[in-house]
């Protein structure tokens, strides 16, 4: 993947951790610290969530066990070499990764390609559960893209507001490892897999890829900002289509609505927000609340808690 001069090598660096908590420190200044969680939520399926603020780039790698991952960025960007194609992770057009290595280990290499905070979900499905969950053909049921002579098959996409949602929640939910709690993860996990495999098998085949290119450039001009209070018929004539097509054609893709895709991702940035230590009342006004009250109701009914029980850690 070449060095970069301002990108530290993982392998120079000290690395401390107390329970989920780590730190990775150069010299006398700590590059990256944060929550990395990491759990069996039964044989065969594994969950691995981070939430951690880098302040330098930094570069790693390894290997990447046989079998399926699904990879959501829900915040940062990732450039990943995986047996040494390149694979983007982050982004509008790619924050959901599908990659299946068959019955083999590959090596992987990545590089942070900007600093801040970095939310990650990654599901790991085994072969073994793939086989006994009658998923063995799960590249050619998925219509993922095999690169020539490599065992590695991948799909890269837009997560919709459910699979961000959902992944949200797996991060969020920690590791305390109590029974109901851990079935809780499990459903979670399975129910963000078949939503991403309705997703790749479903609206990406429908639409023909001049739309579909629309719609991922529609999801790159709202993400730049989410707070551009856009019409329906702006977006149109900005993207050079009509609003009925438009709308059609992004709710088969992401599953809502332009405005409700809107208003979820507002507030996942108020999330974020809140987590910064912003007040409620700054991060209501942001998403586009006039009243907190009004937003806490919305907040709860997206993320199942409510926006203080974020303030208070």
């Amino acid at each position: 993947m070449g060095k970069r001069e301002d990108v530290l090598d993982a392998a120079n660096l000290r690395w401390h951790q107390q329970e989920h908590r780590y730190s990775v420190w150069h010299e006398k200044e700590a590059v990256m610290e944060g929550t990395i969680i990491e759990q069996e939520l039964r044989p065969g399926l594994w969950l691995h969530g981070t939430e951690v603020d880098f302040h330098r780039k930094m570069s790693g790698g390894g290997q990447i066990n046989p079998g399926l991952k699904l990879i959501i960025m829900l915040q940062g960007q990732v450039e990943a070499h995986f047996d040494r194609r390149a694979v983007q992770l982050g982004g509008a057009q790619s924050n959901c990764v599908l990659l299946n290595t068959g019955h083999s280990a590959l090596p992987y290499e990545r590089v942070t390609t900007n600093t801040g905070l970095h939310r990650q979900l990654v599901l790991t499905f085994s072969p073994q559960w793939l086989a006994q969950s009658g998923l063995d053909n799960i590249a050619d049921a998925t219509d993922l893209q095999a690169w020539p002579h490599s065992m590695l098959a991948s799909r890269s996409t837009a997560a919709s507001p459910q699979m961000l949602a959902l992944a949200a929640q797996l991060i969020d939910s920690g590791a305390e490892k109590q029974p109901l709690l851990q079935l809780e993860r499990e459903n979670q996990a399975l129910s963000l897999l078949l939503a991403v495999l309705h997703n790749n098998t479903g609206a990406q085949r429908k639409l023909a890829p001049r739309a579909q290119h629309r719609i991922t450039q529609l999801l790159e001009l709202l993400h730049a900002d989410l707070a551009q209070e856009w019409s329906l018929s702006q977006l149109a004539q900005t993207l050079g289509s009509n609003p009925t097509t438009l709308q059609q054609q992004f709710r088969l893709v992401t599953g809502h609505s332009i405005a409700s895709y809107i208003r979820r991702q507002r507030m996942e940035q108020a999330c974020e927000q809140l987590r910064a230590g912003m007040s409620v009342t700054d991060a209501a006004l942001n998403a586009g609340y006039n009243s907190p009250a009004n937003f806490a109701t919305a907040f709860k009914r997206q993320f199942g808690f409510n926006p203080s029980q974020i303030r208070k850690g």
